[in-house]
Order: C-alpha cells, then sequence, then structure tokens
C-alpha cells in the first residue's frame, strides 16, 4: 500500500492508497491540538476504497479556528476535482461543519462525522453522568500542579490533560490500550489551550446542521463518555436526511475498539456515494 507525503505550503499530507483515485478521504483528527497518528492503522482498509489524505492541524501555525478552516481550505482545494469525503472525529467533525458553514459542502461527495461535537454543551451531559470521575480528575490535576517543581511545557501538560480522560474515552476492556495510544501521540499545546479556551466554549452548528443536504453518516459509540449517544441524537434530530450507525460497547474511539464494524460502514457509504447500500 503506497504512502506518500505531499506538501502544501507549511501543511504536510500523509496520503495512504492511490493516489489516481480520484475518491479522497480527508480525515480529520480530533483534540483539538492532537496528532493523527491514532487512526493508525486502524483506518488503513479504507485506503482500498479511496486514497486516504491526514494532516496535523495547526501545522501552519494557525491556533484558532478561523485559522484551522483556512489551513483546511488549502487542503480540499489542492483535490479539487476529486470526489472528496470529509471524514471528522470528534473535534474534527466541528472543524468540518465550520469549514462547510464558511465554504459551504456543495463540491463535497459527502460527510462522515465519527463521535462529534457541534455546541458548547458537548460535555454537559458526561460531567452530569461522571460526576464522580470528574470530580476526583480535578483534585488529581490540582495537586499536580501544587506537586511540581518546574514549570511544564505546554504540549507536556496537553497530553496529561488527554492521559486523565482515558476511562471516558475508551471501554474498561481498552483502558490499557488507550492509555498507550493517547501517550505516543504528539500534542500542539498552544492550539489546545486556544481552542479550548476559545471556540469550545461559545459556538453553536445546529442551525448550520438543519441545512445539510449532501450525503452524511454519524456514528457514535454507545459508550462514549466525553460525547455522549443522547447528545449526538440530539445533534441529529433537525436533520431527517443525515443517517446514524450507533456502535455498542465501544466509547469515544469506534474505530479502534470495534474496528471491522466501523470499516465496514464506512466502506459501504462511500461506495454507494453517500447512499444506503
Amino acid at each position: 500500500m503506497n504512502l506518500d507525503i505531499t506538501s502544501i505550503g507549511k501543511i504536510e499530507l500523509t496520503r495512504l492508497g492511490d493516489s489516481s483515485r480520484k475518491r479522497k478521504l480527508l480525515c480529520l483528527h480530533g483534540g483539538p491540538g492532537m496528532d493523527p497518528s491514532y487512526f493508525f492503522p486502524y483506518l488503513n482498509p479504507l485506503a482500498c476504497d479511496a486514497e486516504l489524505i491526514f494532516y496535523r492541524q495547526g501545522c501552519s501555525g494557525a491556533v484558532t479556528i478561523d485559522a484551522l478552516v483556512d489551513e483546511l481550505a488549502q487542503v480540499v482545494k489542492f483535490f479539487q476535482g476529486s470526489e472528496i469525503f470529509l471524514f471528522g472525529h470528534s473535534f474534527g467533525g466541528a472543524l468540518a461543519l465550520e469549514y462547510g458553514k464558511r465554504f459551504g459542502l456543495t463540491d463535497l461527495a459527502g460527510l462522515i462525522l465519527v463521535s462529534w461535537v457541534y455546541d458548547d454543551k458537548w460535555f454537559a451531559r458526561s460531567l452530569v453522568k461522571y460526576s464522580d470521575f470528574c470530580n476526583s480528575l480535578q483534585l488529581t490535576q490540582e495537586a499536580r500542579e501544587k506537586a511540581r517543581l518546574s514549570k511544564p511545557s505546554v504540549n507536556v501538560k496537553c497530553r496529561e490533560s488527554f492521559l486523565d480522560f482515558v476511562p471516558l474515552y475508551f471501554t474498561p476492556k481498552n483502558h490499557d490500550l488507550g492509555q498507550r495510544i493517547i501517550a505516543n501521540t504528539e500534542y500542539n499545546g498552544e492550539l489546545f489551550f486556544s481552542v479550548m479556551g476559545g471556540y469550545l466554549k461559545n459556538f453553536d452548528l445546529l442551525p448550520f446542521i438543519q441545512t445539510i443536504s449532501i450525503p452524511t453518516l454519524s456514528i457514535l459509540g454507545k459508550e462514549d463518555g466525553v460525547v455522549s449517544a443522547e447528545y449526538i441524537r440530539a445533534g441529529l434530530a433537525g436533520n431527517c436526511r443525515m443517517k446514524q450507525h450507533e456502535i455498542s460497547n465501544v466509547s469515544h474511539f469506534p474505530f479502534i475498539e470495534d474496528t471491522d464494524q466501523f470499516i465496514s460502514v464506512v466502506k459501504a457509504f462511500v461506495n454507494n456515494k453517500g447512499e444506503s447500500p
């Protein structure tokens, strides 16, 4: 399977699969502030059906939502004329929707949203459902700050923040695997704290979601401890054209915890150009 690197200015693309394929799956990682390494090797089977495109958000220096949308627009423009599916996981879903809100989605073949967020209430249900965990986590983070003798880099603090949430990101049987994956991911702390402290505290994409007319697939894990199934179902309620697939016994990273089912669902969607098989 071909693996190539292409540069668009400061943006470095990792391309997996046959570059001559017209169909492209542009994969937007979550975070904010993570890198796309956690997609591998779990999404690799999709390269049999489309060329997979990955890049690290913020690699151009972007640390605001507007700049991240501009960055994404450069990548989409580079592949203009192709059959492009935008694939957004977690924060990547919000980024895909913000792109559509500004530039429209009519030039895309479809949209795939995984464990995604659409407004600033995304974590409210989890704070209630997992209040004991969140309260203990707050104490852990405060104790960690007091114990530090030197100021850590923002990237280290960012990694620690994600590691703290592994019990909500993964079901218990996969906590060890999740710990390894999150620990090995690279982080952009400046981007993380900028977007978490700004954009994600005050945004609402529900009005835009109601206008989406291109083929759209939503995938959620029923045990997601960060973005609840109830929250995503509420977001879909305003647009009956959007398809939904729910995977049992998985959390925030369904492509890791049930790779076979996830790949099967996405393959069926893209191979039928977003229509039901």
